[in-house]
């Protein structure tokens, strides 16, 4: 598990940067929080949480920092399904769930238990994979190269941007190669048999 600052050297060390020059520590922090964004839209952590609700409870909060909710489970182990599209009344349905503004609402009153959620969260930088951990270096050089060519775009005009524009798209099209690989990476398990 990589920290930041591990990340931020291995992104000035492809910069060819020792030091704070011409990307100061703030702009490359920018550049991997960006890149890990888009991991976390395509690899999402999966975690669980436990809730207690109250006898006669409705709903619960959602775990903090859930994308969303993929499961819900009582105390005795019953899954709870999620909720489709309501039919006529609602009075008489069964026991489902459902998000709104951040809660878990279920159709029925349950009884005083914990509830074992499964969710999709964020990864912090010290949360992704030592094999994804280079996702997040080519992304920040990406990203800082793609912010420097910016700011030379607004100091000296089109010119300059139009020549640092080939450096960019070169270190996207790294990225975006690396990252189709990772989508496609096989896992595989063996099972034993007994």
């Amino acid at each position: 598990m990589a920290a930041l600052a591990d990340v931020r050297a291995r992104v000035r060390l492809r910069l060819e940067e020792a030091s704070e020059g011409v990307w100061s520590d703030d702009d490359l922090d920018e550049g991997i929080t960006a890149t890990l964004e888009l991991y976390n839209e395509r690899f999402p952590l999966e975690a669980t949480a436990s809730a207690a609700i109250g006898a006669n409870g409705t709903n619960v909060a959602m775990p903090v920092n859930a994308r969303s909710v993929v499961r819900v489970s009582l105390e005795n182990g019953f899954v709870v399904p999620k909720r489709a599209a309501p039919v006529e009344r609602t009075a008489d349905e069964r026991l489902a769930w459902e998000t709104f503004a951040g809660t878990i609402w279920f159709t029925r009153p349950l009884t005083a238990q914990n509830l074992t959620i499964w969710h999709l969260t964020s990864h912090t930088v010290t949360d992704v994979p030592e094999a994804d951990v280079g996702l997040l270096v080519l992304g920040g050089v990406w990203k800082a190269l793609e912010q420097r060519s910016v700011q030379e775009l607004k100091r000296s005009g089109p010119v300059a941007g139009t020549a640092s524009a080939f450096v960019v798209r070169r270190a996207r099209e790294e990225f975006e190669r690396a990252f189709g690989q990772r989508q496609r990476r096989v896992r595989t398990m063996m099972v034993a048999r007994e």
